[in-house]
């Protein structure tokens, strides 16, 4: 091999050395670019559960006061650090197994107890500070029992099945005052319990409507339902163990 072929040869081998090593000092570095990103996301995962979960019971400790009892708040925000920056949360979904609802002082004051009560909020918003969570659309739905609901009405009411509730009344039917048990469909108008499509029999003869109507009216006009935080009654069903509420409000504001 003469001189110059072999200093061909040799410039050869270093080029191919040093290509390989070029080719390694990228690799590291992509790999490094990458396990940086790849931790950096793991962190901002982390810490956004981390945060996630403070929120929670920090919101979750603040409806508690407004039900009166525990309550259980989840986030569906995907990112809560970022919904806390714009200090606005999209949705705030909780349940309480048992809240109270006050309003008025003294004679004048009403006190709802309710069960299994779920809320859904949108746009929440003032997490950060102030005196209340403000709220623009509330959505909640709650039992109230039959014993709950017979303080409220005074007087004993039961289901009666079918989507209907029973009660007991004392009415002069042709002449006779009889003790009779009322069937009727539950509802809600404002704030006011409502008995509509009243049935009843004594000795197997039906009992019309006309004198219904008025015994009802005198349970209807006591059963006030106490307002909820500024929201509005939608709707009331009968179930089996109570009447089912449910309720909406926008603009709500539920003190911390």
């Amino acid at each position: 091999m003469t001189e110059a072929g072999a200093h061909a040869r040799g410039r050869s081998v270093g080029a191919r050395r040093s290509t390989t090593r070029a080719g390694g000092c990228l690799r590291i570095l992509v790999l490094g670019l990458v396990l940086v990103v790849v931790l950096a996301v793991v962190a901002v995962v982390v810490g956004d559960r981390f945060v996630r979960s403070e929120v929670e019971q920090r919101v979750g400790t603040s409806v508690s006061k407004s039900l009166g009892g525990p309550t259980t708040v989840t986030i569906d925000d995907r990112s809560v650090l970022l919904a806390l920056a714009r200090d606005r949360f999209a949705t705030v979904r909780g349940s309480a197994p048992t809240a109270k609802f006050s309003q008025g002082t003294g004679a004048s004051a009403q006190t709802l107890h309710v069960t299994d009560l779920t809320f859904t909020a949108s746009g929440v918003t003032h997490l950060r500070s102030g005196d209340t969570l403000d709220v623009e659309h509330l959505r909640a739905g709650a039992t109230v029992s039959y014993a709950e609901l017979s303080r409220l009405a005074g007087t004993p009411v039961g289901s009666a099945g079918a989507g209907r509730v029973k009660l007991t009344q004392t009415a002069s039917v042709w002449g006779a005052s009889v003790t009779i048990e009322v069937t009727a469909k539950p509802g809600v108008k404002g704030d006011r319990l409502t008995l509509d499509d009243p049935a009843a029999t004594v000795s197997g003869v039906d009992v019309p409507q006309s004198l219904l109507r008025p015994l009802l009216a005198r349970v209807t006009d006591q059963a006030a339902l106490p307002p909820i935080n500024g929201m509005g009654y939608d709707s009331l069903t009968a179930g089996a163990a109570g009447v089912v509420v449910t309720l909406s409000g926008e603009g709500v504001a539920l003190p911390r």
